[in-house]
């Protein structure tokens, strides 16, 4: 589907949402922006966005789970099965690593929590979905101007790396620069033109285990690597740091506090074995 905004048009957005304060709120945020310009309307119930959707097709759909008519997941399947490949954010009040999961498995390209809601995260994930990151982001080795870490993503599971995204976006101490990869091939790609840290899944569509491992340590040998992987044998994790990771946490059992607590303490031992060895040399 072609872009409204790359098209120069504005953006369509449904905000299903019946929480009076939390949807002036979205238009707030929304409002506040000129370029892109939106269109937003709101329903308050599921069949108001069941029957909107019969006859319109906007660009995006933001969307509270907890409607007077339908609650949790469910309310999420419904729309998806009538938004015909609208992209869909939820919107929410609740930060459960499950819960994020659930929702992006069944069909949500993006999962916001309401207490945390910042203008500039809202605005990403629009852009990104309604394919106006394309546009507005160099190819392959751009950098987001102003990040403070930058993280190469090394994962193939869409649901896996939205959850990495929501949890280092929830963090305010430090700000991430997300660099995804889906392929070995493409993360070695992306190492020549630099990151602060790997976070790396073994099992990926033309690598596997170790020799993932491995070859992502034959092209940096000082980059921390944090391995995120989905089982949690201790003779693997003991490998893989033998192997040359600085780290090995476990998918479903990491929130956003220990994994942005593992790359800080990462990225700064690095930044100060640099500084050393530059001061003896």
């Amino acid at each position: 589907m072609d872009s409204a905004a790359g098209r120069g048009r504005k953006i369509n957005v449904l905000l299903i949402e019946d929480k009076i304060a939390d949807a002036s709120l979205v238009l707030r945020v929304l409002g506040g922006s000129q370029n892109p310009g939106f269109n937003v309307h709101v329903v308050a119930e599921l069949w108001r966005a069941l029957e909107y959707l019969g006859s319109k097709h906007p660009n995006i759909i933001l969307l509270d789970l907890g409607l007077p008519d339908s609650q949790g997941v469910d309310t999420l399947k419904k729309v998806s099965a009538a938004a015909a490949g609208i992209p869909i954010i939820v919107l929410t009040v609740t930060d459960i690593p499950q819960a994020v999961l659930d929702a992006i498995k069944s069909g949500a390209r993006d999962y916001i929590v309401k207490s945390r809601l910042r203008r500039q995260d809202l605005m990403d994930s629009i852009l990104r979905h309604t394919g106006v990151e394309v546009s507005l982001r160099p190819e392959i080795g751009g950098r987001t101007p102003h990040a403070e870490v930058s993280v190469l993503v090394v994962e193939d599971n869409p649901a896996d790396l939205t959850l990495i995204r929501r949890m280092l976006a929830s963090q305010f101490v430090l700000r991430f620069e997300i660099i995804p990869a889906t392929r070995l091939s493409d993360a070695i790609r992306q190492l020549r033109y630099g990151a602060d840290v790997v976070l790396l899944d073994l099992n990926l569509p033309d690598s596997q285990g170790l020799d993932t491992l491995r070859a992502i340590r034959g092209n940096n040998a000082e980059i921390p690597v944090v391995i995120l992987s989905g089982t949690g044998d201790q003779e693997r994790a003991l490998e893989a740091l033998q192997n040359g990771a600085q780290d090995y946490l476990v998918k479903g059992h990491v929130d956003a506090h220990l994994l942005t607590r593992a790359i800080a303490r990462h990225v700064s031992r690095l930044k100060a074995d640099q500084l050393r060895n530059r001061e003896e040399a």
